[in-house]
């Protein structure tokens, strides 16, 4: 009698242990870690690439976003502290410029005719007058000639803009460059000091730098797909259902359920569906080899070869795959390669004065 109460007491105690590794196995395989989530990422893009990258086939990608957004390759304003390291700050150096070129016209000048005028010139061209004045610097625009050779299309060197700044007390030359951005050694270049003299309170300094040229402004690249509080970092984190910790290529902004989730950047939807670990996913492609990637959607907005424009609403937020709440995953990648998403949304761009802002309009 002893020995069957023992043994019922062992089958009931065994079969505990049984239902509870049944039920955290089930727990396992509904949230799959965000490691194997992460894979799968990598995996798409990887196979993306590979059949756009195939010596037998076309990038018909590629020409679609040509034909929806232009042929020119707009030019990225990189500070160059960013470049060397990404956890550096933007106002920690001078940045480096480059500007778009103008125009998506063929041919790089243009041939004077009888009755012409900067004006009528930009008309027939679709660039505005005050680019064809900073391409053409040294030209007098009310004495052309017939037969004159313009620029019409290229990338015009910044122009230095002189400001000055007043020294205040307890002001050294190192802080005042580092709030600049620009190097104690440019500062006493300019004004004709030596680095360790002595600076006095109300002192103006003169300081220097690089701006963009007139026709031209900035925008950025990318914009935030959400406004919300950031849940988790680009970098190495500890996996919320594994307890392993693992590298995080993208950040997680925490919304409410059902918040719009919007284009970072003009693009074409390469992939818009659900992956394992990951929930509803949409991929766009931009650009200059760019990829963005928003996952943990509750409702994708759009389709595969969807042209969408910056701000347009692709999706919701939600928390299909692995999430412990509604959030939005971001990424962006440089072809392949993960970047951390908050160089990407430091970067801008010169264009041309008047070009519309990439937002999405309804």
């Amino acid at each position: 009698m002893g020995n069957h109460l023992v043994d019922t007491s062992f089958m009931r105690s065994a079969a505990k242990w049984i239902l509870c590794l049944f039920l955290l196995g089930g727990a396992l395989q509904a949230h799959p870690g965000a490691e194997e989530g992460q894979d799968l990422i990598d995996d798409a893009i990887e196979k993306y690439f590979q059949g756009i990258q195939s010596t037998n086939s076309v990038d018909l990608d590629q020409k679609k976003l040509e034909q929806a957004f232009g042929k020119r390759t707009p030019a990225i304003l990189i500070p160059e502290s960013i470049a060397k390291d990404e956890n550096a700050s933007a106002s920690e150096t001078e940045e480096t410029f480059s500007f778009a070129n103008a125009s998506d016209l063929k041919s790089e000048t243009y041939t004077v005719q009888k009755g012409d005028t900067f004006y009528s010139i930009s008309k027939k061209l679709g660039i505005s007058v005050a680019q064809l004045r900073t391409l053409n610097a040294g030209v007098d625009q009310n004495d052309l000639s017939v037969g004159q050779k313009l620029q019409v299309k290229g990338s015009p060197k910044p122009v230095e803009k002189k400001d000055y700044y007043t020294v205040k007390k307890g002001d050294t030359l190192y802080e005042i460059a580092r709030a600049q951005s620009v190097t104690v050694a440019n500062i006493a270049d300019w004004n004709k000091i030596k680095i360790n003299d002595p600076l006095k309170v109300g002192q103006k300094l003169v300081i220097i730098k690089k701006a963009l040229p007139a026709g031209y402004t900035y925008r950025p690249v990318f914009i935030k797909p959400i406004e919300g509080r950031i849940t988790s970092n680009y970098g190495r984190r500890r996996n919320p259902f594994s307890g392993s910790y693992h590298f995080h290529k993208g950040i997680d902004f925490g919304a409410p359920m059902g918040a719009e989730i919007k284009a970072s950047r003009d693009g074409l939807v390469i992939y818009s569906g659900r992956m394992n670990g990951y929930g509803n996913v949409v991929f766009l492609r931009h650009a200059d080899g760019y990829i963005s990637v928003y996952a943990h959607a509750r409702l994708n907005k759009v389709k595969k070869g969807d042209i969408v424009r910056q701000g347009q609403v692709i999706a919701e937020v939600g928390r299909t795959g692995a999430a412990t709440g509604p959030h939005l995953h971001f990424e962006v990648r440089k072809l392949k390669k993960p970047m951390n998403p908050w160089i990407a949304l430091k970067m801008k761009e010169a264009v041309p004065s008047g070009t519309n802002e990439a937002a999405y309009k309804d």
